[in-house]
């Protein structure tokens, strides 16, 4: 399990920079490299509130009633 995880994160990681390089290079090249480092720091900041909102969410959980 663990060589699986490790292998996912490492394609995800892969990935992410992959696309995260091919947008700065399209920013640096249409002369807007600021507002790709505006869009990351956003990133930064809003991504971590919704995924904490996200995984703190109650969980409905299946309730067996009575006959």
């Amino acid at each position: 399990m663990f060589g699986r995880q490790r292998l996912a994160v490492g394609i995800g990681a892969f990935a992410s920079g992959v696309a995260g390089g091919e947008g700065y290079q399209l920013a640096e090249r249409t002369g807007h490299a600021g507002l790709f480092w505006a869009a990351v720091a956003a990133q930064c900041a809003l991504l971590p509130l919704l995924l904490g909102r996200a995984l703190h969410r109650p969980s409905r959980s299946l309730t067996v009633r009575g006959r």
